[in-house]
């Protein structure tokens, strides 16, 4: 992959409200060790990296100034195997609940704890936490669970889920969103203008073709962790909300 083609793929590859120069630079960086190795997409790198921005809101923090983003860098220490569980939190620095196997067929994957920054707006690191993802396949679908701290969480209060179900006395939120990426020179159409007034729809510029998917994901905060359980795709709330009560439901040794 070229020097210049990362460029254009990292140009305004989030949205205008969230400061991309720093996140283009570790972009680029993953972008470049994961075409080595041949097992990566472009496009979910810029998926989740806007997902990730986007549920951020700017949060004070004490006189040090505010959270504008989160930059998380995954693959510090990836494990395969499911009994390595505890040792993925040992690594971590705390306990989570987690499956090997969910009824509805997905099955556990690998183990990934990584690392997490609350970024001000020019590129300053305010805070450093670790995170334990984990994904689960089922055929070609592939479904990622993240945890971590609850205290380390800048997540965006305003906005409303698109549905909510009471769980164990706990709250699991169920969102939807929907991700545009068009070319630099892309004009914006009458339904383009409309669509990005709403709160779940965003446009970037900076890739060759256009395209667009739909991220679903469940939210929900147990024992002091957040858990989320996410998909590169729109799946039925009934659906994240059942893998949400088993999990919360889940007794680990």
């Amino acid at each position: 992959m070229t020097d210049e083609k990362l460029n254009r793929m990292l140009q305004q590859a989030l949205s205008s409200e969230v400061p991309t120069e720093y996140l283009n630079r570790n972009l680029k960086h993953k972008l470049e060790e994961k075409a080595m190795k041949k097992k990566f997409s472009v496009k979910k790198a810029l998926i989740m990296a806007a997902v990730c921005c986007l549920l951020v809101g700017t949060v004070c923090v004490a006189s040090t100034g505010a959270v504008s983003y989160i930059v998380s860098s995954g693959g510090l220490d990836v494990y395969t195997d499911f009994a390595e569980l505890e040792q993925a939190e040992k690594k971590a620095g705390f306990q989570v609940k987690a499956r090997e196997c969910f009824s509805n067929g997905y099955i556990f994957d690998s183990i990934d704890v990584g690392e997490a920054q609350d970024m001000d707006e020019n590129g300053n690191v305010l805070a450093k936490y670790k995170e334990i993802s984990f994904t689960y396949k089922k055929g070609d679908g592939e479904i990622s669970v993240n945890a971590l701290r609850e205290n380390a969480v800048r997540e965006n209060a305003l906005r409303e889920p698109d549905a909510k179900k009471e769980i164990e006395s706990i709250d699991v939120k169920y969102f939807v969103d929907t991700y545009k990426f068009v070319p630099v020179d892309y004009e914006m159409t009458e339904e383009d203008k409309a669509n990005v007034e709403r709160e779940n729809y965003f446009i970037s510029s900076g890739v060759d073709e256009i395209m667009e998917t739909k991220v679903s994901y469940a939210i929900w905060h147990q024992e002091g962790i957040r858990y989320s359980i996410m998909a590169h795709q729109e799946l039925p709330k009934e659906l994240l909300f059942e893998m949400a009560e088993e999990l919360i439901m889940t007794e680990n040794e």
